[in-house]
C-alpha cells in the first residue's frame, strides 16, 4: 500500500504544481493520454487472444484488420483500400492502401497471406480458422484431409498491396457474411519474419513487436506496472504524405496503468486508479473496484462480442463432466441474474452462447432476439437437481474449477459456483491462475495462466471470455465442431458436425442462420460450455478535457482521433523520470 500512497502523493504534487506549464519539446508531438484500459497482458499475438478480453482490447489498437465494423455494424475500409468481386471466377480481390508498420517496413499483401495460413494450418490451435472457411480448400486444410496443406488454400498475393481470395464453388452469392470476418483483429496481418526469427516471443516484447495498428508497443515494463502505446507514424500514411503524422493519428501517447504490485488486492489498486481519474491524472478508466461499481456515477456502457462462459473437460477424470445430462444440471442451479448484478454489475445474464451483437442474416437482424433465450437466468431449486442427478446415477464425485485470480468478481463468482455445486453433493476443488512463466529460448517470460491451461486442456472446468470472433454467428459456432479443432473442451458430436457442415454449404444467409440456430440449440442441450454472463465494456471517461473516443462494433474504444483539450498542461517531467523511466 506504501507504493501506491507514495504514487498517489506524487502523482497530485506533479499536477498542481505542473499545471499551466508546457514541456518543452513534448508538446509539438501531442497529446500524451494517462489511462487504465485493461489488466495486464502477455501475449499480444492478434491470432491466438481468446481466452481474455483484455488482450483482445489492447491488440485492437496495435493490429489492424483489411476492413472493420463501425457502430452500427457496417463494414468501413481499414488496411484495405477497396475490393473487388468476381461473380464468374468466384474470386474476390482486395487492394491495400499504402501503410507502414511501425518499424518503418511497408504493410505487404503477402504479411495477410502468411497471417491467413498461419491460422489455418492444423498445426496452429486458433479458432480464428473459422473465419476463413468459406476459402477454397480452407477447410480441408483446416480438418487434415489428406493431400491437402495450406499451400492449396485459395488465398494468394498478386503483388505488394493486392490479395486475391478464391471461394469454394459455389460460395458466391453472398460476401457480406466473410467480409465481416475480415473485420476480425484475429486476422490482422503478421510479419513471417517475425514470427520465424522469434517464434518463441515476438509478442512478449517491445523490441520485437511489429505493429500495423493506429499506434505500436513502445514500453512494457513489468516494474513501474505500465505499457506505453506510441503513435505509428506510417498508418495509412503515404511516403509522399504532406500531411503531418498527428493527422492520421491524434494522440502521441496512450499511456495504460495495470497492477504488478502483488501486496496490495486488485480493487485496492483499482479505487487507485479512480483516485487518479478525480485528479485529472488519469482520463479514462476501463475498470472499477468490484464493490464500487454499482455506486460509481458517470458510468457508461458498450456491449462486447463475448461470453463469460465455463468450459467443461468432457475427458476429465470426473465421469460426471462427461455426460451432457449432468452438465446440463449443473448449469441449471446458476442464478445468472444474481451473480450478474451481484459480482460484474456491468454485463447481462446469458441466455445463450451468442450475445445480442451477433448479427442473424443481417445487420440489422440479431442472433439472440431471433433464436430467443436457450437458458434460464434464474436457478432450478437445489433439491430438484439433486433429485434429477440420482436419477441420472450421478458418482458425486471431485473435480477442480479454475478461474482468473487477477479479476475479484470471477473469483466471487468462482465461490459462488462451487458453494451451488458442492451443495449438490460434488467436492469442487478450485484453482486460481495468474501469471506463469514460460521458457522460451534461454529467456523466461510471462503468460496468463488461463491461457495455457485452457489451450493445454489442463483442467476440469475452467472461465474464459468466449470471444465471437466476428459479428457472425458462423465461427463461433464452428469452433466447437470436431473438426476444426477450435476448442479444448473435448466435446464431439456427429450430429452437431453436420449441421456445422449444413451451415457453411449453404448460401441462402436466412438459411445458414436458421442451421446455426439448430447447431447452439444442440451444443447448449449438450452443454459442453456455459454460458454465464454477456460481457460488456464499462468506463467513466473525463469528457470535458478527453473527447472523440469511439467504439467499434465490437464494444472495445478507438483512441486513434481522441483529443485531450490542453494536453500541454499534462505533461510531467518529474513524473516522466520516476514512475514512468525511459527505458524499461
Amino acid at each position: 500500500m506504501k507504493k501506491i500512497a507514495s504514487l498517489l502523493l506524487i502523482l497530485t504534487l506533479m499536477f498542481l504544481s505542473m499545471t499551466g506549464l508546457v514541456s518543452c519539446g513534448l508538446v509539438e508531438e501531442g497529446a500524451e493520454i494517462s489511462v487504465y484500459l485493461s489488466d495486464e497482458v502477455y501475449d499480444f499475438d492478434p491470432a491466438a487472444a481468446y481466452t481474455d478480453d483484455n488482450t483482445q482490447l489492447l491488440i485492437s489498437l496495435l493490429f489492424e484488420p483489411l476492413f472493420t465494423l463501425d457502430e452500427k455494424g457496417k463494414v468501413r475500409n481499414a488496411a484495405a483500400k477497396d475490393y473487388e468481386i468476381d461473380r464468374a471466377t468466384g474470386t474476390m480481390t482486395i487492394t491495400l492502401r499504402e501503410s507502414y508498420w511501425s518499424d518503418g517496413e511497408r504493410v505487404l499483401a503477402g504479411d495477410f497471406v502468411y497471417a491467413w495460413r498461419r491460422v489455418l494450418d492444423p498445426e496452429f490451435a486458433s479458432p480464428a480458422a473459422t473465419l476463413l472457411l468459406d476459402v477454397k480448400n480452407a477447410a480441408k486444410v483446416r480438418s487434415g484431409a489428406d493431400g491437402y496443406t495450406i499451400w492449396d488454400v485459395g488465398i494468394n498475393a498478386i503483388n505488394e498491396k493486392t490479395i486475391r481470395i478464391e471461394f469454394e464453388a459455389g460460395k458466391d452469392e453472398d460476401h457480406d457474411a466473410f467480409l465481416r470476418n475480415l473485420c476480425s483483429t484475429m486476422l490482422a496481418p503478421v510479419r513471417s519474419s517475425n514470427v520465424q526469427q522469434s517464434a518463441d516471443h515476438w509478442t512478449k516484447t517491445a523490441a520485437e513487436l511489429a505493429c500495423n495498428g493506429p499506434f505500436h508497443l513502445k514500453q512494457l515494463n513489468w516494474v513501474y506496472g505500465y505499457l506505453t502505446l506510441e503513435r505509428n507514424s506510417g498508418y495509412h500514411r503515404p511516403s509522399d504524405s504532406g500531411r503531418a503524422a498527428d493527422a492520421y493519428v491524434t494522440p502521441s501517447l496512450v499511456r495504460t496503468l495495470w497492477q504488478t504490485d502483488t501486496s496490495v488486492s486488485h480493487d485496492a489498486y483499482l479505487k487507485q486508479m479512480y483516485d487518479f481519474f478525480e485528479q485529472k491524472v488519469v482520463f479514462y478508466i476501463g475498470a472499477i473496484a468490484m464493490e464500487d461499481r454499482a455506486a460509481t456515477k458517470g458510468v457508461k456502457t458498450e456491449d462486447r462480442l463475448s461470453t463469460y462462459s465455463y468450459v467443461f473437460n468432457t475427458a476429465s477424470s470426473c465421469t460426471d463432466l462427461a455426460k451432457p445430462e449432468i452438465r446440463a444440471v449443473l448449469s441449471s442451479v446458476i442464478d445468472r441474474e444474481d451473480v450478474v448484478s451481484r459480482y460484474f454489475v456491468y454485463g447481462e445474464a446469458a441466455t445463450g452462447l451468442l450475445p445480442p451483437s451477433v448479427m442473424n442474416h443481417s445487420r440489422t437482424s440479431s442472433f439472440r432476439k431471433k433464436g430467443g433465450d436457450l437458458l434460464s437466468i434464474d436457478a432450478a431449486s437445489l433439491q430438484s437437481a439433486q433429485q434429477r442427478l440420482t436419477e441420472l446415477d450421478a458418482t458425486f464425485g471431485a473435480f477442480s474449477l479454475t478461474y482468473n485470480a487477477d479479476h475479484a468478481d470471477e473469483e466471487a463468482l468462482a465461490h459462488y459456483v462451487a458453494d451451488r455445486w458442492e451443495a449438490l453433493g460434488y467436492t469442487v476443488n478450485l484453482r486460481a491462475l495468474g501469471k506463469v512463466e514460460v521458457e522460451a529460448g534461454d529467456s523466461t517470460y510471462n503468460e496468463s495462466g488461463i491461457q495455457v491451461a485452457y489451450e493445454t486442456g489442463d483442467y476440469d472446468v475452467i472461465g474464459i471470455d468466449f470471444q465471437m470472433m466476428s459479428a457472425g454467428a458462423f465461427a463461433p459456432l464452428a469452433a466447437f465442431s470436431s473438426k476444426y479443432n477450435g476448442n479444448t473442451s473435448g466435446w464431439v458430436n456427429e450430429t452437431y458436425d453436420e449441421l456445422i457442415d449444413r451451415a457453411l454449404a449453404e448460401q441462402n444467409a436466412r438459411k445458414k442462420a436458421q442451421i446455426l440456430h439448430e447447431a447452439e440449440a444442440l451444443l447448449l442441450r449438450e452443454m459442453p460450455v456455459m454460458p454465464i454472463m454477456f460481457r460488456q465494456t464499462y468506463y467513466v471517461q473525463n469528457t470535458g478535457l478527453l473527447r472523440k473516443i469511439s467504439f467499434g462494433y465490437n464494444g472495445f474504444p478507438v483512441f486513434t482521433k481522441a483529443k485531450l483539450r490542453h494536453y500541454d498542461r499534462y505533461f510531467f517531467d518529474l513524473l516522466e523520470d520516476t514512475f514512468f523511466p525511459e527505458s524499461e
